[in-house]
């Protein structure tokens, strides 16, 4: 019997996919950084197959000073002379995650900017900037520079005012009160002239809590990206799956990288994702002249029409929108009747109605809408 014993890392035939090509960071500036300063880089792309310049993004990430982490082990062989051991094991891993965005990259160049968090170690050791980028050819490579070294703090600089926080549903911006299907994503949006605080050091980092429980709050700093070429605005897409059928308040807390902290939140009606509903109708503008605009929201994809009533209950004009998927749905309207007559000046009512193949009878919502000319 063969009783040799091994560990398969891996596929031998496996083609790992690392970056094929590699870049330049011309200039990082200033040499020395320091904390609460910027950083300034400029690189270029290079294409081993001499094609076109790259044309593309690419992920930005720096890393603090390495540093130096010691762990303690112990054990026991049974039936042994070895008995009972133990010691100490020492290596290196790079510092806390600084700063992580996405840039463009134009015929083969990039650049870009950030600020350094408070929350650098001072330790004396080096840094890492990294830059991997892409294009939709597939080329792709990496630039990186591991010799940055973190000096003091810039004292020229004031900050005392926390990151801006806003939620948003679908896109559109949310306000105290709206419902919204429990199980979608509620995206949270983060903006600082001197960058987001991603380091986690001493809890500097994004957390969301329920119900102002924050003995339960969830750090979801992971999830936060800044938008493209920006340094100062990025957003996190949160899904709250698990959340209960009613009424509760979603608090945020972030803190910039100048360690001031800001905390926002927002009540929401949650509701079943069994459930059709529609939600979040409007028009704009109201009171409307000769045209408007109406905007709603589908919890599920439905058969969607709209109706427009007099006070009287009165049918003045339909419109058959057809099938319409989950999410944000707008309709413009001319101020006209069944016959091509603008309305008259007045109150009317404006009924949505959906049908899906889970509900046996439509779902209505009802608006009042004001002609003013």
């Amino acid at each position: 019997m063969n009783d040799e014993k091994y560990i398969l890392f891996a596929d031998p035939a496996l083609i790992l996919a690392s970056p094929r090509d590699k870049g330049a960071l011309a200039s990082v500036t200033p040499s020395t950084p320091k904390a609460l300063g910027k950083l300034t880089y400029s690189g270029s792309v290079q294409n081993s197959d001499d094609a076109a310049p790259i044309s593309g993004q690419a992920v930005v990430t720096a890393f603090d000073a390495k540093r130096n982490v010691t762990r303690h082990y112990s054990g026991y062989v049974p039936n042994t002379s070895q008995g009972f051991y133990e010691g100490d094991i020492s290596y290196t891993l790079p510092g806390e995650r600084i700063f992580r965005g996405l840039i463009s990259v134009n015929d083969g160049s990039f650049s870009g900017q950030f600020t350094i968090p408070k929350d650098i170690r001072y330790a004396g050791r080096t840094g890492i900037l990294n830059v991997q980028y892409w294009d939709n050819a597939g080329q792709s490579g990496v630039a990186y520079v591991d010799t940055l070294s973190f000096t003091g703090s810039d004292s020229t600089v004031s900050d005392e005012t926390g990151p801006d926080i806003q939620f948003f549903y679908f896109g559109q911006p949310l306000m105290n009160g709206r419902q919204i299907l429990g199980g979608d994503n509620l995206t949270i949006e983060l903006s600082d002239a001197n960058g987001i605080n991603l380091t986690g050091v001493a809890g500097h980092g994004i957390s969301l809590a329920i119900d102002e429980d924050w003995t339960t709050a969830v750090d979801v700093t992971e999830l936060f990206e800044y938008n493209i070429d920006r340094a100062d605005l990025g957003q996190l897409n949160v899904a709250l799956s698990n959340i209960e059928k009613g009424t509760h308040t979603i608090s945020v807390k972030a803190w910039d990288n100048y360690n001031n902290p800001s905390v926002s939140n927002i009540s929401l009606n949650f509701t079943s994702s069994s459930e059709f509903r529609i939600v979040d109708v409007y028009n704009y503008p109201n009171p409307m002249d000769r045209e408007t605009t109406f905007w709603f929201r589908l919890t599920d994809a439905a058969d969607v029409s709209l109706s427009i009533y007099s006070l009287g209950g009165r049918k003045l004009r339909k419109l058959d929108l057809g099938n319409l998927g989950r999410g944000y749905a707008t309709q413009a309207w001319d101020g006209r009747d069944e016959f091509g007559q603008l309305l008259a000046n007045g109150v009317y009512l404006v009924v949505v109605e959906g049908k899906t193949d889970l509900t046996s009878d439509p779902v209505q919502t009802i608006q009042k809408l004001v002609i003013a000319r």
